[in-house]
């Protein structure tokens, strides 16, 4: 994880493929047949690639499956999904692997939600749960996407 490398059963599950990872240059386009290629071929030419992985700093404990929302709301309060947190390390604070959409840079900042275990039992109803919004910082990108 420090060294910004997936992991199987983390960031390699099933949902996600090399290019989203970072692994472009694990990837030989121009080998014969393999399964995927079609598919991987059609995400690298035609730009269709939406979500990345990178590291992430927090102060906070992060845990893995963690949701994350932009910083920024998007109209009446609310705020996308925008991403999950994929692996965790204690590392002077925090630190993490998530992906998130492709326009995350570098710098930016999100929010990993968590429920507030002060809220538990609160009386604030059957089924609802109040949210803790947690700053988390994009320290930086991992790998390379194609160009």
């Amino acid at each position: 994880m420090l060294a910004g490398l997936p992991a199987h059963g983390a960031e390699i599950d099933g949902r996600t493929n090399p290019l989203e990872l970072g692994l472009l240059d694990q990837i030989d386009f121009d080998k014969g047949c393999y399964v995927g290629q079609e598919v991987i071929a059609r995400l690298a030419n035609y730009e269709k690639i939406q979500r990345r992985l990178v590291r992430l700093r927090s102060e906070p404990a992060l845990v893995p499956g963690t949701e994350l929302q932009p910083k920024t709301s998007v109209g009446a309060g609310r705020r996308p999904r925008s991403g999950r947190i994929t692996t965790v390390a204690e590392q002077q604070g925090w630190l993490a692997l998530a992906l998130v959409p492709l326009a995350t840079r570098a710098g930016d900042t999100l929010y990993a939600v968590t429920e507030d275990p002060a809220s538990a039992g609160s009386g604030a109803g059957v089924g609802t749960k109040a949210a803790r919004m947690n700053e988390v910082v994009v320290v930086d990108e991992i790998g390379r996407l194609p160009e």
